[in-house]
């Protein structure tokens, strides 16, 4: 098994987060949604969805959909002193790959991969049983299915194969 960094690893997601950005853009169109400068923002769920089925499609399916709600003492917080915000990510219980950090502010990067006890994010057993209840939503699940087999057919993702393992890291941007 080969071990892939946290520096590979985004490295890796790179290009993915630069073809969801185009797909991001046609969804806000498609819906009327609001224009707005950080084109990740609000695309947090369909986000995190599209990449855990991608990544249990490349044959890593030990990642999960984690995140919550300040309401259950849970969410994302970019820096010390600034409030929680509701948030979805993936996690593997080792790592968390965070693919629209960057809805927040500038404090955070585009791509974010940390440890799974950083603290910029705080899940409770309330935020899981709140997040289960939200969680399949069919419309949800179509569009993750259909955005990934978009990335899997405009990519080429050899470094996403189930033969790699990602290795612990720390936050690389």
């Amino acid at each position: 098994m080969i071990k892939l960094s946290a520096e590979k690893l985004h490295e890796i997601l790179r290009p993915i987060r630069e073809h969801l950005e185009g797909i991001w853009q046609n969804y806000r169109f498609e819906n009327d949604m609001p224009d707005t400068d950080i084109v990740s923002e609000g695309m947090c769920v369909l986000t995190s969805r599209t990449l855990l089925y991608l990544f249990n499609k490349l044959g890593h399916g030990d990642w999960y959909i984690e995140g919550g709600s300040p309401d259950f003492g849970a969410g994302y917080k970019p820096t010390g002193d600034e409030e929680w915000y509701w948030h979805t990510w993936i996690t593997n219980g080792e790592l968390i790959i965070d693919m629209t950090a960057d809805q927040f502010g500038m404090s955070s990067p585009e791509i974010l991969i940390a440890e799974y006890n950083d603290p910029r994010f705080r899940i409770s057993e309330a935020a899981r049983d709140d997040m289960r209840n939200y969680g399949d939503v069919e419309s949800d699940m179509f569009l993750a299915r259909m955005w990934a087999e978009s990335i899997l057919e405009n990519l080429s993702l050899p470094e996403l194969q189930a033969d790699r393992h990602f290795e612990h890291g720390p936050d690389v941007r």
